[in-house]
């Protein structure tokens, strides 16, 4: 064996050995800091508990104190020896915090604790200066009216040392499960204790006064309450969901026992008192005790989930002991294979090589011109056929094959940069193999590693939202089976964090001479941005229509009620006369039963009869009786088609697309604001023939509605409105013209805009014009207005009859509706301006 090659082999070994005690050098460290955090985490984690038991007892504080100060009669030496006991016991809880707090931050180096810490100070200080306040007014038996201040002083303080919870987890962030359960968990624990305090206080206050809650506090404890109870249905499901001890378990049996129980039927009867103007079902004092109770038993899940934490992090820490002392071991059983294997190699192996070596340095030196010489007929001599082989094909190929590497190397260069350049992944399938390359790029866009996941359809599969994947088969299914080369279609995958990130995927398929796929290729581009900003455009569109809508409520009650009250009037007039029509009908039936059971009437009976009959005028009562109810069966009619009227404007029970007839629609709608015009204007209707459209029915009604109310308030004295139908190809319109006062050109082109009116003060949202756009818009459809200033204006809305029908027909209609600034208007002669929107 030559000494080169022999070198060659105990370097290797050598190189083997540093890498390994390297390794093991780095494992202990990794040991060494893993413990590190495992105790910083133990500790935080007693801090968080302090600091929660802390913020608990104060806030006990702030309200026994909060009623104390604005009640001085409640002050007894048991209420005092109270408050100062709590004192007390939340300040020793604070300075065994503070000391715990400030050892992690000297251990860790973590510069947001030690901010919070100076925070944390000045704190304290204005707590200590509110605190002797605070006894001041208490030793001289004052009111104080600013207990708001007391409070807020309480609650900077309370948030501040939950904030120095928070930060003193930061240095162990990277410890896994453990951090996420205190981060999360506690943060939970944290803010329902808290809020539930703040409810205590409140009720407890209004208790200790007698009197019923403020609407402010009413609004602020629903507020609370709410809070509390999704906190504590988030933190039970976390529980519930993963598997926790058993004694997790029971704390949250006793959570919903105490506080979900026994605590909320207490709550319920505070408020059910409050809200009828009834005594209070317990004093102020067992108030505190129950809620204190209920609260006790939230603190104790936090308890637990320490515990559980602390189990956690010691059970890791052993773990990685373990791993480690395994890894060393195999490590060093590596190492001794490795040199029995050398010695080996070094005694039956590496004579033959050196030949093989020879040869194979020639050739990689470009000496391919010497044969290779082979002699024997073991294996090493097929090798050196192999060999000389291989030199007869380098030396024909090598041209060719430098070639073909300079072109893929500037092919692999110019696929590298536009890689890079669009910020897009990219995935190559060999249909054949069943194999799928993924860029870093594709598997960073979704925070995995290079070996994270596997190259196949199945792991992409698997990454898709489930409701998504229907649609992302369809399309690459469609362009395997030859309905396209080329798709594009949008779902969502699955990061690793759990999330879903909206991707647009492209691609396209290649064939082979037959015309069967063998490959598909294509792009992932991340769109979650510009998904969320579209959620948030339309989130804010429904906020805007739901305003306008809530806007027209308070603009058609007032006509409603006047269209309901007149009919109901009259009724109620009606029933009036009929009550002393019947008295007299009675009286008159009174006389007859007297005399029934008589003989034959004498002539007196007779004549008293017929002048009662006279005096009560009997032939007028008939007659006008049945006019009194025919007129408020009239009456009763009117009602009940507002009524119909009104559900057929809304369309409360028809929410989806539907096939409607827009003429039900602008009558309901016309009916409904009545009110509105009758007073201003003619109302003429000139209805074409139409189709039922597909629309949404209830959103075209408040289109038609704001703009007969827009033409009504356009009309300064007696004018008229009219309502014309008609239908052009695929489209069917809706007119709407006025002869009110129309809208100056400045004015035409911005009436679109939202929060834009020309109404004064306090009349007008501006929303109402721009919403009927979007509405239209959503339809498919566009608005078309004319105007002349001292002569009217021209609505026109054009709609498909169905929806999803982007025809030719569409595209020519869509062609003329550029603005245009001078038309003649068919309501009148003369120049005036116009203005067409575009259909969104």
């Amino acid at each position: 064996m030559s000494l080169k090659i022999r070198h060659l082999l105990f370097a290797l070994f050598g190189l083997m050995t540093l890498i390994s005690l390297s390794f093991i050098t780095w494992e202990t460290f990794e040991l060494t800091v893993t413990s590190r955090k495992a105790d910083w985490l133990i500790q935080a984690n007693r801090l968080a508990d302090l600091v929660i038991r802390a913020n608990s007892i104060q806030a006990r504080e702030r309200g026994l104190t909060n009623i104390l100060i604005s009640h001085p009669e409640t002050l007894t030496d048991e209420t005092r020896a109270q408050m100062l006991e709590l004192r007390a016991a939340g300040d020793g809880l604070y300075h065994q915090a503070l000391a715990i707090a400030r050892e992690i931050a000297g251990q860790t180096h973590s510069h947001p604790l030690a901010d919070s810490l100076q925070h944390l100070a000045k704190r304290r200080l204005a707590v200590e200066y509110a605190r002797t306040l605070v006894d001041r007014l208490l030793d001289n038996n004052n009111t104080s009216r600013d207990k708001e201040s007391w409070v807020d002083t309480m609650d900077a303080f309370i948030a501040i040392l939950a904030q120095v919870r928070r930060d003193a987890f930061d240095p162990v962030d990277e410890f896994g499960r453990a951090y996420y359960d205190n981060l999360l968990s506690k943060e939970i624990v944290f803010t329902a204790s808290e809020y539930a305090g703040r409810e205590r206080a409140i009720i407890g206050a209004a208790i200790a006064e007698g009197r019923p809650l403020f609407t402010e506090e009413v609004h602020r404890l629903q507020y609370y309450r709410d809070t509390v109870g999704n906190k504590l249905g988030q933190l039970v499901r976390e529980i519930e969901g993963t598997r926790r001890g058993a004694q997790l378990k029971e704390t949250v049996d006793k959570l919903n026992k105490e506080f979900l129980g026994r605590y909320q039927r207490l709550r319920e009867a505070v408020y059910t008192a409050s809200e009828r103007r009834t005594a209070y079902p317990v004093n102020a004092a067992t108030w505190f005790a129950e809620a204190t109770r209920g609260i006790d038993s939230i603190l104790m899940v936090a308890d637990a989930i320490s515990l559980g934490t602390k189990q956690s992090t010691t059970a890791v820490h052993r773990e990685e002991t373990e791993k480690t002392a395994l890894l060393i071991a195999v490590t060093s059983a590596v190492l001794a294979a490795m040199f029995s294997m050398i010695m080996l190699i070094r005694k039956r192996i590496f004579q033959p090589l050196q030949v093989l070596a020879t040869a194979s340095e020639r050739i990689a030196k470009g000496d391919l011109h010497r044969p290779v010489a082979v002699s024997g007929n073991d294996e090493f001599s097929v090798l050196a056929g192999s060999f000389e082989q291989m030199r007869r094909s380098l030396l024909h190929d090598i041209t060719e094959r430098k070639r073909a590497q300079e072109t893929l190397r500037l092919s692999e260069e110019r696929f590298a940069l536009v890689a890079r350049g669009t910020q897009d992944g990219i995935w190559d399938w060999n249909l054949q193999t069943g194999k799928i390359y993924f860029s870093p790029r594709w598997k960073t866009m979704l925070g995995y590693g290079e070996t994270e996941i596997a190259n196949d359809f199945v792991a992409m599969q698997d990454l898709i939202h489930p409701e998504d994947l229907s649609i992302a088969l369809e399309a690459w299914l469609g362009c395997l089976e030859g309905g396209t080369d080329t798709f594009a279609v949008e779902y969502r995958l699955r990061d690793k964090r759990g999330d879903y990130r909206w991707i647009q995927c492209r691609g396209l398929s290649v064939r082979n001479k037959d015309g069967d796929p063998v490959r598909m290729a294509g792009s992932h581009t991340d769109i979650s941005e510009r998904k969320q900003a579209l959620e948030k455009l339309q989130a804010a569109q429904d906020q805007l229509l739901q305003s306008e809508k809530m806007a027209s409520i308070g603009q058609l009650a007032a006509g409603v009620a006047h269209e309901i009250n007149n009919p109901v009037g009259y009724i109620y007039s009606n029933l009036n006369t009929l009550q002393s029509h019947t008295g007299k009908l009675i009286e008159m039936l009174n006389l007859y039963e007297v005399s029934e059971p008589s003989p034959p009437l004498d002539s007196t009976t007779r004549d008293s009869i017929t002048a009662k009959k006279e005096e009560l005028d009997l032939d007028y009562l008939k007659e006008d009786v049945l006019d009194l109810v025919r007129e408020s069966q009239e009456g009763i009619d009117r009602v009940k088609q507002i009524v119909q009227d009104l559900k057929d404007f809304s369309h409360v029970d028809q929410a989806e697309w539907q096939w409607a007839d827009l003429h039900r629609g602008l009558d309901s709608t016309l009916n409904i604001v009545n009110n509105e015009l009758k007073y201003k204007a003619e109302v003429v209707k000139e209805y074409g023939e139409l189709p039922l459209v597909e629309c949404l029915a209830s959103q075209l009604n408040q289109v038609f509605m704001n703009l007969l109310v827009n033409a009504a308030h356009a009309i300064e004295q007696r004018g008229t409105i009219t309502v014309r139908t008609g239908t052009e190809g695929e489209w069917v319109w809706v007119e709407i013209s006025d002869t009110g006062k129309g809208i100056e050109a400045e004015h035409l082109k911005r009436i679109f805009d939202p929060f834009f009116t020309t109404k004064p003060v306090g009349t007008g949202t501006g929303l109402g014009l721009s919403l009927s756009y979007g509405i239209i818009g959503k339809h498919g459809g566009r608005i078309e207005v004319r105007s002349k200033p001292g002569q009217g204006t021209i609505f026109r809305v054009w709609l498909p009859e169905k929806q999803a029908q982007k025809t030719a027909n569409d595209m020519d209609m869509q062609a003329n509706m550029q603005p245009v600034e001078q038309e003649e208007n068919p309501a009148a002669d003369g120049a005036n301006q116009t203005a067409k929107v575009e259909s969104l």
